[in-house]
C-alpha cells in the first residue's frame, strides 16, 4: 500500500475519519491539495470529490495519484439528515438571505458562487451513497476499498470529535423537509 485516500462528500466526516486513521495506521498526513503520487507515498489525505461521476474519479485519482490499486481508499457516509444539516449550517453562515428549502434545491455544476459545500449535485442528491461508493467496490473491492459510516465510528475511542461534527440538533421541521425530499428524490 502506498498510501491512504479518504473520500466522502463535504461534512460526511472526512476530517475526522483521516485523524483516525492516521492514528489508527500511524501515519503521516499529506496536504490536501497540488500534489502527485510520489508526495503521497506512506501518508494519508483527504478528498471530497467523490461526487463526481467514477469515470471522472478514477482519471482524477490517476492523475493526481497513480494506480488506485495501490493506495487504500477509505469512503464515509453519514447520517443523510445529518450531513444536510451540518452542511447549511456551514453554508448559511456565508450566504445569507437563503432559506433551508432553497438550500435543498440548490445546485451548480462548479464551485463558482461559494457553493463548495455543495460541490458538483445538490445536497439531496448527494446522499445516495452507495451511487458514488458502488463502482469503487465493483472494480476494487474490499482490499483496496474501505467503508467507514460516521455513526459506527462516533463511539471508538480513538475517534476524534472535530469541531465539524459538534453542530446543532437538527430542527424536527427540517428534519421533516428533508426526508419528505429524500422520499420523493427516491421515487423519481
Amino acid at each position: 500500500m502506498q498510501g491512504i485516500i479518504t473520500m466522502g462528500f463535504p461534512k460526511c466526516g472526512t476530517t475526522s475519519l483521516l485523524e483516525y486513521l492516521k492514528k489508527k495506521y500511524d501515519i503521516g498526513v499529506a496536504r490536501d491539495k497540488g500534489f502527485a503520487g510520489a508526495d503521497i507515498k506512506d501518508h494519508i489525505s483527504r478528498r471530497e470529490w467523490c461526487y463526481l461521476p467514477f469515470d471522472e474519479q478514477i482519471k482524477r485519482f490517476k492523475h493526481e495519484f497513480g494506480d488506485p490499486a495501490d493506495f487504500k481508499i477509505c469512503f464515509i457516509t453519514r447520517d443523510p439528515v445529518e450531513r444536510i444539516w451540518s452542511g447549511w449550517e456551514a453554508w448559511s453562515h456565508h450566504y445569507t438571505g437563503y432559506s433551508f428549502e432553497q438550500y435543498l434545491n440548490l445546485k451548480t455544476g462548479n464551485y463558482s458562487g461559494g457553493l463548495s459545500y455543495l460541490g458538483e449535485v445538490n445536497p439531496i442528491e448527494q446522499v445516495d451513497y452507495w451511487k458514488w461508493i458502488t463502482p469503487w467496490m465493483k472494480e476494487y473491492g474490499s482490499k483496496v476499498v474501505e467503508v467507514y459510516t460516521l455513526e459506527g465510528l462516533r463511539n471508538h475511542p480513538d475517534f476524534p470529535q472535530t469541531n465539524s461534527l459538534k453542530k446543532s440538533q437538527v430542527p424536527e421541521n427540517c428534519r421533516e423537509l428533508v426526508e419528505k425530499y429524500l422520499k420523493k428524490e427516491k421515487k423519481s
